[in-house]
């Protein structure tokens, strides 16, 4: 029986838009893993029976034999879509907006082709769909199931806009930034606005703090490294009149964690007030 690859190509866009019009977050993706595992189911595709809350691992080849990995993720994002496309998302809040739904499609299309190629195989392939990446947390979750033990080698990508359509980037050590969260959290004393010097503002220090983060690259990373600080949330008072006694930021892609608390605790003792650099 021959296999129609144009049409397993229409059939992939239609299930990627099926998961971008109904996203769900990190550890909530139970349908998205239901409306996977029924493709797999469809082609016959068997999926390992592990302890996983939410995301699967499917596998195709003898059980004998060297073990490849082809890692997916599933996750969405908890921010409001806009764009104006016809399978936008149902969901109020979340969105597909960092591409998962595509890295999803994309390795259920490879697993559907390596079923068809089964036979010569001369190893394992396992499928992974993996839950929670945006939080972190989906890795450790699939490797204390033990599926990826054997894995001699595990291969997974990464969607780019900024590419071309059918080209792939690749480079030799690391492409992308990792993740390194971390909270600071500045308390003051509060005031009406209208009376300043009656207080400590800790809005103000939370701008030297947003200022000085910059320097953390370009004063303590060696000038050939790639390095990044993005400072992501800021949150401090309730009304218009009063700054609020708290600032509560979040930061994410950050090195030199030593570094920022020092500036943190200096910025905030040179107005009289404490700053914390807390655990994530």
């Amino acid at each position: 029986m021959s296999f129609d690859e144009s049409a397993l190509g229409q059939q992939l866009i239609a299930f990627r838009h099926e998961l971008h019009r109904f996203p769900e977050l990190s550890n909530e993706e139970f349908e998205t893993t239901a409306r996977i595992r029924q493709q797999l189911d469809q082609h016959q595709i068997r999926v390992l029976d592990l302890p996983l809350k939410t995301g699967l691992v499917a596998e195709v080849g003898p059980e004998n034999g060297p073990l490849i990995v082809l890692r997916s993720d599933i996750d969405a994002l908890p921010i409001e879509e806009q764009s104006d496309v016809t399978f936008r998302s149902e969901r109020p809040g979340v969105m597909h907006a960092c591409g998962h739904d595509f890295h999803s499609s994309a390795a259920l299309g490879a697993a559907i082709l390596l079923k068809q190629q089964e036979a010569s195989l001369a190893g394992r392939v396992r499928i992974l769909f993996q839950a929670a990446e945006e939080t972190g947390q989906g890795a450790p979750d699939v490797i204390a199931t033990g599926a990826l033990q054997d894995a001699i080698t595990i291969f997974g990508i990464h969607n780019d806009p900024s590419l071309p359509p059918g080209v792939i980037g690749s480079k030799a050590g690391p492409l992308t930034a990792a993740v390194d969260r971390f909270d600071i959290k500045i308390i003051g004393t509060g005031s009406h606005a209208a009376k300043p010097h009656q207080g400590n503002d800790p809005i103000v220090i939370a701008a030297q703090i947003v200022s000085a983060a910059q320097t953390l690259i370009s004063r303590n990373a060696p000038s050939g490294d790639n390095a990044v600080v993005s400072i992501t949330q800021i949150h401090s008072g309730s009304t218009e009149r009063h700054p609020g006694q708290r600032v509560a930021g979040r930061h994410g892609a950050f090195i030199h964690r030593r570094r920022a608390s020092d500036w943190s605790n200096a910025s905030a003792r040179s107005q009289g007030i404490g700053a914390a650099l807390l655990p994530t």
